[in-house]
Parts: C-alpha cells; sequence; structure tokens
C-alpha cells in the first residue's frame, strides 16, 4: 500500500454504476440520475458531469461559514431511495457515517439538494453504523481531486 493513499476514489463500474469509496467505507451508486439535472441549464449531461456537479456542491456545503451540523450529502440517487454521507464538523474535523433516506432519486438534483442538507426525513445510518473522522482540509482537496478527475474527458474517455 503506498505511504499516501486517497481518502476520496470514485471510479466507474460499468455504464450504469460507480464505485465510491470514502476512509475505509465503499458504495456503489447508479449513474442514471447523474445525467439529469433539472436545476442545470443543461438538463441532460453526462453522468460525469453530474457527478462533479455534485462534488461541488458538497465543497460549497462544506465551506458554509454558517455550517450546521449535522449536514447531508447525497450521493446515490435511485427510483425509491438515495443515499447519503451525515456529516458533522467540528475544529476541522469532519465526521462521516453513510446511509439512506426514503427520498426518490428523480425527486433531487446532483447541482441542488439544498432543502435536504440541513433537515433529511428519516434518514437511517448503515449497519453497522461506522463513523470516519478526516481533516477537513484534506476531505475537501480530495473532493476536488475527484472533480478534476471526472472533467478531464482524456483521463476516463468520458464525453463531457
Amino acid at each position: 500500500m503506498p505511504l499516501f493513499s486517497r481518502l476520496v476514489d470514485f471510479q466507474f463500474t460499468s455504464d450504469e454504476q460507480f464505485m465510491l469509496r470514502i476512509g475505509s467505507e465503499q458504495r456503489t451508486g447508479s449513474l442514471y440520475y447523474m445525467g439529469i439535472d433539472p436545476q442545470a441549464p443543461d438538463h441532460n449531461c453526462a453522468p460525469n458531469i453530474g457527478l462533479a456537479r455534485l462534488f461541488r456542491n458538497w465543497i460549497e456545503q462544506l465551506l458554509r461559514p454558517d455550517l450546521p451540523n449535522p449536514i447531508f450529502l447525497p450521493f446515490d440517487f435511485t427510483d425509491e431511495t438515495t443515499q447519503w454521507i451525515a456529516c458533522e464538523v467540528s475544529d476541522n474535523i469532519i465526521h462521516l457515517v453513510f446511509g439512506w433516506a426514503h427520498i426518490e432519486g428523480w425527486a433531487i438534483s446532483p447541482s441542488d439538494f439544498s432543502q435536504y442538507v440541513t433537515s433529511l426525513p428519516d434518514f437511517t445510518p448503515d449497519d453497522p453504523t461506522l463513523i470516519q473522522s478526516f481533516y477537513l482540509p484534506r476531505f475537501v482537496n480530495e473532493l476536488r481531486h475527484q472533480i478534476t478527475c471526472l472533467t478531464d474527458s482524456s483521463e476516463e474517455g468520458i464525453n463531457t
């Protein structure tokens, strides 16, 4: 294992799915709704563009000067549920827990999920619940790296 490994890693696993790893936890998700972004000018976009917008929105939320605790960040949108990460920040340390909610994926947008950031009805942590803690500036830098990879069409061979 390399001395410095990525804290956040994202990979396309097929034409329809992706893998997101944060720290020691890994989840898969569907790409379908990432390309449907009703809040963006280009309503239908390539999934990598939708994912880049999602991660930008995560950064925007995490760097809010009035950051409430907890906040909820979505990462997988499906027909009947969505997967989320509950986050609490204290003294530049972010504490994360993966979970899900009964919010339908078609009901929210990768570029604007603000209505659920501070209040997510029926958020259910994954079982077993694992709380991971990271230095917030490093976590944000890792997200920026993933955005660069997602929007670099030459790296993944994806149309942007």
